[in-house]
C-alpha cells in the first residue's frame, strides 16, 4: 500500500515536472533510485542542545516571566504611601503649598495581590523551566531519530 502511494506520488511529480519544462513523454524523467548520503552535522551534540535553549518557546516563557516579577515588584509597591504636593498662587498675595498622603488602607487586598503575584512569579518561572526541558528533548529527540536513521542506511 505505501509502495503504491510512492509510486502514484512520483508519477504526479513527473506529470507536473514535465508540464512545468515543456516535456512531451514525463517517463523521460530521471528519478533517483536512492536517498544521497546525509551530510554530517556542523555543530556539535552539546553546541546543538545549547542552542535549544534559544527557542522561541524558551524566549516567551522568559518574556512571561519577566512579567510576573514586574507585577510582583509593582503589588508590593502598594505599601508605599502616596504623596501629592500641591501648590497654589492666585492673583493676589496668597499663595500656599501642601501635601497630601494617602495611606494604604486596604491592607487585606494589598496582601492578597502581593500572594497572587508571588504565585503567578512561581507559575512563570515553572513555565520557563518547563518550556526548556520541552525545547532540549526536542532537540535530543530529533538528534536520536537523525542517527537512527543514518545507522538504518548502513
Amino acid at each position: 500500500m505505501v509502495a503504491i502511494r510512492a509510486e502514484a506520488a512520483v508519477q504526479k511529480a513527473r506529470v507536473t515536472l514535465a508540464a512545468l519544462v515543456g516535456v512531451d513523454n514525463p517517463d523521460e524523467i530521471p528519478v533517483p533510485t536512492r536517498l544521497p548520503e546525509a551530510r554530517p552535522l556542523c555543530l556539535s551534540r552539546a553546541a546543538i542542545l545549547d542552542a535549544a535553549a534559544e527557542a522561541p518557546s524558551v524566549k516567551q516563557a522568559m518574556r512571561g516571566r519577566e512579567a510576573a516579577v514586574a507585577a510582583s515588584d509593582l503589588a508590593r509597591l502598594q505599601w508605599i504611601p502616596d504623596v501629592n504636593p500641591t501648590a497654589m498662587a492666585t492673583g493676589t498675595i496668597e499663595q500656599s503649598v501642601g501635601a497630601m498622603v494617602v495611606l494604604p488602607t486596604r491592607i487585606v487586598a494589598i496582601r492578597a495581590g502581593i500572594a497572587s503575584a508571588r504565585a503567578m512569579r512561581s507559575a512563570a518561572g515553572a513555565a520557563l523551566l518547563q518550556a526548556r526541558r520541552d525545547a532540549r528533548g526536542e532537540a535530543e529527540a530529533a538528534l536520536v531519530a537523525a542517527e537512527s536513521e543514518e545507522g538504518a542506511r548502513d
